[in-house]
């Protein structure tokens, strides 16, 4: 073996992980039977935008210099989803949800398996076509017919525009 193809093997480790610390930012990772101590986790972060995904044991990661974990790599048992592609962009969670975003087709798609929770100070939906279907009931196609005779102007009907 060279002494380049060495060092990296010293530098780049692939492990499992065994343990998350209580604060879920640092592991301990099983390398080459030896269990370490608690390493941090790479997550992106900076002033901008933080984002986290909690590690869970069993996990496949590498470690690097035996100080930092990277992690996510796919396997048999954890094969990247359905779908993917160079152009395509997928968030798929355990309970089935998924947000999927294709550049190519220029289409986002939400597939909530519970409840979807929408909260601002202001919301504009803007679209050339399209629905709004709860229960079956359509946004569009959906009428209101008035009985003539009431106070909201009998004889109108709130239905779509033709």
């Amino acid at each position: 073996m060279t002494a380049m193809k060495q060092d990296t093997q010293q530098l780049i480790q692939a492990g499992t992980v065994t343990a998350v610390h209580a604060d879920q930012t640092r592991v301990r990772v099983r390398l080459l039977g030896k269990t370490s101590g608690w390493l941090p986790v790479l997550q992106q972060a900076n002033a901008f935008k933080r984002r986290f995904i909690a590690p869970r044991p069993c996990e496949q990661v590498l470690v690097l210099a035996e100080m930092y974990v990277l992690r996510g790599l796919y396997h048999q048992q954890l094969p990247a989803p359905n779908g993917s592609g160079s152009h395509v962009d997928i968030s798929e969670y355990e309970d089935g949800t998924r947000i999927e975003y294709d550049s190519r087709a220029k289409k986002l798609t939400i597939t909530a398996t519970g409840e979807v929770q929408l909260t601002a100070r202001r919301v504009t939906l803007t679209g050339a076509t399209g629905d709004v279907k709860v229960n079956g009931i359509s946004l569009v196609n959906h009428t209101h017919p008035q009985n003539s005779g009431n106070h909201y102007g009998g004889g109108v009907n709130t239905g779509a525009a033709k």
